[in-house]
């Protein structure tokens, strides 16, 4: 046996879906049927698909998914960053439902050096402003972008 084999816990085996699953679509469904034609797939086969083993392909996924006319979207985070959430019930290992008004955290600590960064230049540039206010009206009037142009004129 390889001694120095990564061992995969739980957690990162799980996929991490925002809204809901596939499962709780065809939960809410009225007519499974009708859902199935318009993924093109027989009815038995797309409810054994919604059920989301382990073995789903991204093109089965999406074809499920357009029928209930939803877009997928996948999005790769850096590991760690998803424990800023708090996860909860978790299906058979494989994934795992994130309520929408829960990925803002993690979408906000995805960019969080950024939106520091930006915060502090911008500090920086108003307390230049304030220091040497005939540099707006330069910035401005050597400015291409129209918003800037739009402030020059209003003045």
């Amino acid at each position: 046996m390889d001694t120095n084999k990564r061992i995969i816990t739980e957690k990162e085996w799980c996929v991490y879906i925002v809204g809901e699953s596939l499962e709780m679509m065809c939960a809410q469904c009225d007519n499974l049927k009708e859902r199935a034609d318009l993924a093109d797939m027989e009815y038995s086969n797309f409810l054994k698909a919604c059920k989301m083993k382990r073995h789903i392909t991204l093109d089965t996924y999406r074809r499920c998914v357009s029928a209930f006319d939803k877009d997928v979207v996948i999005f790769h985070s850096p590991k760690g960053v998803i424990d800023y959430l708090k996860i909860g019930y978790k299906k058979n290992r494989v994934y795992t439902t994130i309520a929408k008004e829960d990925i803002i955290p993690l979408l906000y600590a995805l960019q969080m050096e950024q939106v520091e960064k930006m915060m502090l230049n911008s500090y920086w540039f108003s307390r230049y402003l304030e220091d040497q206010p005939e540099s707006l009206g330069k910035i401005l009037k050597h400015s291409k972008n129209p918003q800037l142009l739009h402030l020059m004129e209003r003045k």
